[in-house]
């Protein structure tokens, strides 16, 4: 169901995406062992191809996310 939603709201997908902090989530949960990639799954595993990863840019997504029809921030920022 999740997949679906994304290809069904790629400008929503894209701000969720830009709202991820992959560089904090390797190095604080995976302790620094870890490599970002643009897809899910390993390069060992069929069909995988090299996408680059989406960048930082919490801006971005709030601005994505604003003209899809959901300006509101909640107070943490997000």
């Amino acid at each position: 169901m999740l997949c679906q939603w994304f290809a069904m709201n790629t400008d929503k997908a894209e701000a969720v995406n830009l709202a991820i902090d992959r560089d904090k989530i390797i190095r604080i949960i995976f302790k620094g062992l870890g490599k970002k990639t643009g897809i899910p799954g390993l390069p060992f595993q069929g069909g995988y191809a090299e996408f680059p990863p989406y960048e930082y840019n919490p801006e971005k997504a709030k601005r994505l996310l604003a003209e899809a029809g959901y300006p509101k921030v909640l107070k943490n920022g997000y």
